[in-house]
């Protein structure tokens, strides 16, 4: 006995097929409409780091609206409070007289050992015509592999921004629709309101152009909040790691791709007290950071032994607040542009 499908019947998965493409591509005209026209969160690429995805669709609206030459400040929350990329583009105009529109991209906990996989995605997308990496000396004593680099580079949306294929990262990067859905995951995956505050302290703080600008109380002359927890532990059994070092190196290979400077994020006097020998230990540091950029021919500015910035501008005693990050920046501009004129660092200006 033969068995016929009847027309009804074949018609039925085909139709249903039909509709679910309808209704997705529907959804996903909504939530692209979304993004375009509506002031709304920032969506998410399936990282573990909210901070990094609001810096990235930050840097996106940036490359939107303002034409190049681009300069990226890149680092962690030393770099993210105390460089404000406006400043320093009106400072460097007056002292060089022609414009770079810069942007800060400052990760909260990016060390040296994940910076130059971040640098080698900023430089595709952005092609800058220079990268600052803004290093904290006290960054070259943390674990490799912690934090940012399990958080955001092995991430499949990233590892797609590296050339590395795959089918997750690849919907990411073209679905708004999943990446609305992934935000709303991160929402309902823990506790809303921990999120909520969180997201919108970032959002809110965060400018246009990447920087983390409301921040104005200081340390003052007789207060000094000291590092907790695990940065305590971390500072008093400080060791440079080789895999930090080896971080610089890899950011160093980048300079083929574009012009390339190391500035240190400055530190207040009071910060030597809570490494474990003190100023010898951040004396070392340094040399060994300077020694690796030398090798690497990568220009380096030092900062916390020459540049007062005083107690008002900081934060507490490894971050400035945004008066502080105006003085710096402006330093900082002054200094880029000698540098240049110099031709110690060659800058494809137009």
């Amino acid at each position: 006995m033969r068995l016929a499908l009847q027309p009804s019947v074949l018609k039925t998965p085909a139709l249903a097929l039909v509709l679910a493409l309808v209704v997705g591509l529907g959804l996903e005209g909504a939530a692209r409409w979304t993004f375009y026209n509506l002031d709304t969160w920032s969506p998410s690429l399936g990282l573990h780091h909210r901070q990094f995805e609001i810096e990235w669709h930050r840097l996106m609206a940036f490359q939107h609206a303002y034409d190049p030459p681009y300069c990226v400040f890149l680092g962690n929350s030393t770099v993210y409070r105390g460089i404000d990329p406006v400043v320093f583009s009106d400072s460097f105009e007056a002292e060089a007289g022609r414009r770079l529109e810069c942007f800060t991209f400052g990760v909260q906990g990016l060390a040296p050992d994940a910076v130059g996989q971040v640098a080698e995605v900023i430089i595709h997308q952005l092609s800058p015509v220079m990268l600052i990496y803004g290093n904290d000396v006290p960054s070259l004593g943390k674990q490799a592999g912690l934090g940012p680099q399990t958080a955001i580079v092995e991430r499949p949306w990233f590892q797609q921004q590296l050339g590395k294929w795959n089918a997750h990262g690849w919907v990411i990067q073209n679905s708004m629709l999943l990446r609305y859905s992934l935000l709303g995951h991160q929402l309902l995956g823990g506790d809303p309101q921990d999120w909520l505050t969180t997201n919108n302290n970032i959002e809110t703080n965060t400018t246009e152009r990447g920087f983390r600008d409301r921040e104005i109380s200081n340390v003052g002359p007789d207060r000094i909040p000291e590092p907790r927890g695990e940065a305590l532990e971390m500072l008093a059994a400080f060791a440079v790691s080789p895999d930090q070092l080896a971080g610089l190196r890899q950011f160093a290979s980048l300079r083929r791709a574009t012009s390339l400077l190391v500035v240190e994020s400055p530190l207040h006097p009071g910060f030597f007290q809570f490494l474990r020998r003190e100023q010898a230990d951040y004396l070392e540091a340094s040399a060994r950071l300077q020694a690796v950029l030398r090798q690497e021919g990568i220009a380096y500015l030092p900062t916390t032994m020459w540049l007062e910035i005083d107690d008002a501008g900081w934060l507490n005693t490894n971050h400035l607040n945004a008066i502080g990050a105006a003085v710096f920046s402006r330093w900082l501009a002054g200094q880029v542009a000698e540098l240049i004129a110099h031709g110690q660092l060659v800058v494809a200006l137009p």
